[in-house]
């Protein structure tokens, strides 16, 4: 079963008679025909904006962040967090065994 990758745009209503038509080159691609439909002022406003946001994804980017670090680096970066911990992240604690209804637990235990 084949899934739409746009579903909204097969939502899109059948042409009418007084309708405006879309004037796209034979080779034009599915990322035009959008372009195209979005730019006509003479289409449907809803019709506008569902190929934008359809094309959207194509024409703008997402930003990414990158980091390229060697092995000097991430040397540097641990000694660091060493530095501002100096006794490690250790939780000094002892267990507590009892329950919330004040048993003591069955079983050997340590304390």
């Amino acid at each position: 079963m084949s899934k739409a990758l746009f579903p909204a745009l097969g939502r899109l209503p059948a042409k009418g008679e007084d309708e405006p038509s879309v004037e796209l080159p034979e080779n034009a691609t599915p990322l035009e025909f959008l372009e195209a439909v979005y730019r006509n002022p003479d289409q449907p406003i809803g019709r506008r904006v569902t190929c934008a946001i359809a094309a959207a994804p194509f024409r703008h980017g997402k930003l990414t962040v990158t980091a390229n670090a060697d092995g000097e680096f991430a040397k540097k970066m641990e000694e660091l967090s060493r530095q501002r911990t100096p006794g490690g992240n250790v939780i000094d604690a002892k267990a507590n065994y009892r329950t919330l209804a004040g048993q003591e637990p069955q079983g050997k235990t340590e304390r």
